[in-house]
């Protein structure tokens, strides 16, 4: 028994001693990218929310070094097919780094996409992010050494935003939806827009329903979540949706917006037209995967890439499927009601043509707006 395994060990050895000489450019290559690998772990392994431009360095020259490692191994053994492909990916990581110095070695995130822990039935699971209940919160934006905005937002226990000059005399409500527009990103309380409606009406108590990031489809998860007259006392009056055009790229989850802060959001996917929720981005579907795996390739931020690579057809009735179910919904919930959607400016707006369409689509569903796009042109201060 000790014989015959001597004999397999010397024959292992002698054979693995003829592989490495046969292939020594191969097997110096591979383990050159093996020890690279390693030392890009050490050196990471001390950052936890990046990833340096030396970690990313290291993993290029480990990249590169374990692929013409591979190349050699199957061009060697005539296997040609095989071999073009690891050209091809060595190619591709050539332009990949190329892109990389393009960009000045730029410092990369290390994100998990990791959702709250909370409860299936919280509204911060349905909505994918809400401001805390109960709290004042303090924000400060600085633009260079400079203070842009210091501001506090009083958010209720229902956790939306405060409004002040609530009237019990008053008997209709106005209830805002949408993003951080709406919502009054750098405002203090009593300069929204929801307040400003309210202080301007006699008859009309606001509701500020919208949050930072928000799109059509938060509109939507929070209808489905709560029936809203539970905490709006008045029966009878109107909603607005404040649409901003970077909306439908929020709704749709598109990859620029999942990997910035949406990979929580409410996914939905159309059925016979009707939009049905399934889960968020993060959890409901399988490109989100790809998505987190892609988001920060040099080549994808060098040449400006985001997908889906251009609107569809598909994109716009999903749009609009939202917004008509969100509709549908409120009417529900109350007496006498008007709903109205508030087409925003942008400073990045749609075509003539895609925006035309857009409110075509809007007319087709019977869905009021009222067409703000040209108030405001939007230059470079």
């Amino acid at each position: 028994m000790k014989n015959s395994f001597a004999y397999f060990s010397r024959a292992t050895g002698q054979k693995l001693i003829s592989f490495i000489s046969r292939h020594k450019i191969a097997c110096i290559a591979l383990l050159t990218g093996g020890v690279l690998w390693i030392a890009s772990s050490a050196v990471q392994s001390r950052h936890e929310s990046i990833i340096p431009p030396v970690v990313s360095l290291l993993n290029y020259t480990a990249y590169f070094s374990l692929l013409t490692g591979l190349f050699q191994l199957f061009n060697k053994a005539n296997k040609l097919g095989i071999a073009r492909v690891f050209v091809f990916a060595i190619l591709l990581l050539v332009l990949e780094v190329v892109c990389f110095f393009l960009l000045g070695m730029p410092t990369k995130e290390h994100n998990e996409f990791i959702s709250g822990d909370v409860e299936p039935d919280h509204i911060a699971a349905r909505l994918g992010g809400v401001p805390f209940g109960d709290s004042v919160l303090h924000s400060v934006k600085y633009v260079g050494q400079d203070i842009c905005f210091d501001v506090h937002y009083t958010i209720n226990s229902e956790c939306i935003r405060v409004t002040p000059g609530y009237d019990s005399t008053r008997n209709e409500h106005a209830l805002f939806f949408g993003c951080s527009i709406a919502f009054g990103e750098g405002l203090e309380d009593n300069q929204t827009l929801a307040y400003n409606f309210q202080q301007a009406s006699d008859t009309y108590n606001a509701y500020n329903y919208a949050f930072s990031g928000y799109g059509t489809n938060h509109m939507l998860a929070r209808l489905q979540y709560q029936d809203l007259s539970e905490h709006v006392k008045e029966e009878n009056g109107t909603a607005f949706y404040v649409f901003f055009w970077d909306h439908i790229y929020r709704s749709i989850g598109a990859m620029s917006r999942y990997t910035k802060w949406g990979h929580d959001a409410p996914y939905y996917t159309l059925e016979n037209g009707k939009p049905i929720r399934n889960g968020s981005f993060k959890n409901g579907r399988f490109a989100s995967k790809i998505f987190e795996e892609i988001y920060q390739l040099n080549t994808l931020k060098y040449f400006d890439v985001d997908f889906p690579l251009k609107l569809n057809d598909s994109h716009y009735q999903m749009l609009v499927a939202l917004i008509k179910e969100s509709k549908a919904i409120y009417e529900k919930q109350f007496k006498e009601t008007e709903f109205y959607v508030l087409l925003y400016p942008t400073y990045e707006g749609p075509s003539d043509w895609s925006f035309v369409k857009f409110k075509k689509m809007l007319d087709k569903e019977n869905i009021k707006y009222i067409d703000l796009f040209n108030v405001i042109n939007f230059g470079p201060e």
